[in-house]
């Protein structure tokens, strides 16, 4: 059985733009990673905030969100930046 994106309620997260844009960076991160490193890295961040030049990320840890930004970091920009290629930067916080 495969891992499958969890519904994100946008009443209880944030906006259901934001909510559309979250699911659509997880699930290219979802077709670009095997489902141990999507789980392992990707599926507990959340998309925070929506910048114009920058989107901000949740991530669960310290650990994961230093990962993230040594390992991921550039990857997930150029996801972004087919959602919305204005945007210059990510950050990921915690």
């Amino acid at each position: 059985e495969s891992y499958t994106l969890p519904i994100i309620d946008a009443k209880t997260h944030i906006g259901a733009i934001e909510a559309a844009d979250e699911r659509r960076v997880k699930e290219q991160l979802l077709e670009h990673f095997d489902e141990a490193t999507f789980v392992s890295w990707f599926s507990k961040i959340s998309l925070i905030s929506k910048g114009i030049n920058c989107w901000q990320f949740k991530a669960p840890s310290t650990f994961i969100k230093n990962w993230l930004d040594s390992n991921y970091k550039e990857r997930i920009l150029s996801i972004v930046k087919k959602i919305k290629p204005e945007v210059g930067c990510i950050e990921i916080l915690i």
